[in-house]
């Protein structure tokens, strides 16, 4: 079996079709790789690394000597290793993508590649709705029950001192919640997470507001709980 190895590699179809008339009238048969996707993207030529002319293994010093003779190519313009043709020889043992062409197929390895990196960072980096609502005091604007707007008053003036709010939502890992009162001490209850939404239940005071399962909206540093009859507007301190 004839084993070809790459001798030149053109930018553009033209250059490769003199050098290889060229080598041809020397009785040099040639084989060319990736000619046709650079004639119609001719972007592609240097993300694919050029067009490739490949000799037989026993004409491939010949054609050298004669490209080189002749000014077609400088000599680091030569795949001494033959890596694109290996590469390409590898590549087409992946299943699903081994089949297509060469950009397509360094592409979709990319992409693989690219999934298989990015994928796991995320589950690592991207916190868990629990971590959201626990790794933050959530401060309390408003209460918004039954339609009506009520600002919570927990005992004492409601103040922002060098950015921590008095008035707030703390989740608790343990599962234990504070909320801000109305004229009243601090509310103690229980939460827990139901798929993405929350339950705030056993609630010490005003369970009649609290008491309840929330839909959750996190948009940047503000989170939205809707309940039934309850809305609870905060932010992050």
């Amino acid at each position: 079996m004839n084993h070809f190895q790459t001798v030149a590699i053109f930018t553009y179809p033209s250059e490769m079709a003199i050098a290889r008339s060229f080598l041809e009238s020397n009785n040099i048969e040639c084989f060319v790789k990736d000619e046709l996707t650079i004639q119609v993207h001719n972007f592609y030529s240097n993300a694919i690394g050029g067009i490739k002319m490949q000799v037989k293994q026993q004409d491939f010093k010949k054609a050298r000597h004669l490209l080189l003779q002749r000014g077609f190519i400088k000599d680091e313009n030569v795949d001494h290793n033959g890596l694109l043709p290996k590469l390409d020889a590898l590549t087409s043992k992946i299943p699903l993508i081994g089949s297509l062409s060469f950009p397509s197929k360094m592409i979709s390895l990319f992409v693989m590649l690219l999934s298989m990196v990015i994928i796991p960072a995320l589950y690592f980096i991207i916190p868990t709705t629990s971590e959201r609502l626990t790794n933050s005091d959530w401060c309390v604007s408003h209460v918004s029950f039954n339609g009506k707007n009520y600002v919570p008053s927990t005992d004492r003036v409601r103040i922002i001192l060098n950015g921590h709010c008095i008035e707030s939502v703390k989740f608790k890992v343990n599962g234990s919640l504070v909320l801000p009162g109305f004229e009243s001490d601090f509310i103690i209850g229980q939460w827990v997470l139901e798929g993405d939404k929350v339950e705030l239940f056993g609630i010490d005071n005003f369970a009649n507001i609290y008491d309840g399962i929330y839909d959750l909206n996190f948009d940047g540093s503000e989170l939205t709980m809707t309940s039934e009859n309850t809305i609870l507007y905060c932010f992050r301190q």
